[in-house]
C-alpha cells in the first residue's frame, strides 16, 4: 500500500466533477468562492513560491466583455461570477504554469466539493488583442502585463 487510502466518497467526488456551460440565474455566495480559493492556497508549488493570483469578477459588463474577448468563454455571458487564475512568471520563472495549474485544479475541485460548479476555460496566454480589449473594457485596471491568464 502507498500509505494512504482514498475513500469511495473522495473517488466519487473526483469522478463526478464536470464543466458547466449553462448557469442558474442565482447569485453565488462570496464565502463559497473564498473557501475554494483558501483550499487552492494549499496547492503544491516549487519552492512554495505560489506564483498565482485569483481575481473574482462579479460585474455583469466585465463578464460580458470577457465572454467576447477570450476564446471559449462565451458561457460567461450569462454567468453571475467568474474567477480568473493568473500565473506570474516573475515569481517562479521555471514552474509558474505548472504551479498555477495545480492551484486552479485545487480551486475547481474545492468548488465542486462544496456544491459549486465551474466552466473551465483556458484562454491560452491571452493574445495582445485580448490584452488591449481588457484595458479598453476595464481601463487601467486590466490584468498586469507580466502574469499570464491561465484559466477562468
Amino acid at each position: 500500500m502507498w500509505g494512504c487510502v482514498l475513500s469511495d466518497a473522495c473517488i466519487e467526488a473526483l469522478l463526478k466533477r464536470r464543466s458547466v456551460r449553462v448557469f442558474k440565474d442565482a447569485e453565488v455566495p462570496l464565502d463559497m468562492i473564498l473557501k475554494a480559493i483558501e483550499v487552492a492556497r494549499y496547492a503544491p508549488s516549487a519552492g512554495n513560491k505560489q506564483p498565482w493570483r485569483f481575481v473574482i469578477i462579479r460585474e455583469g459588463e466585465k463578464l460580458k466583455d470577457l465572454a467576447k474577448i477570450l476564446r471559449y468563454s462565451r458561457p460567461l455571458m450569462n454567468a453571475k461570477v467568474a474567477v480568473m487564475v493568473l500565473a506570474n512568471k516573475d515569481e517562479s520563472p521555471t514552474s509558474y504554469m505548472v504551479d498555477a495549474s495545480l492551484a486552479a485544479m485545487y480551486f475547481w475541485l474545492a468548488l465542486h466539493c462544496i456544491g459549486g460548479s465551474a466552466l473551465v476555460s483556458l484562454p491560452h496566454f491571452c493574445s495582445p488583442a485580448s490584452r488591449s480589449g481588457f484595458h479598453r473594457a476595464w481601463g487601467r485596471s486590466g490584468p498586469p502585463q507580466r502574469p499570464h491568464i491561465l484559466s477562468i
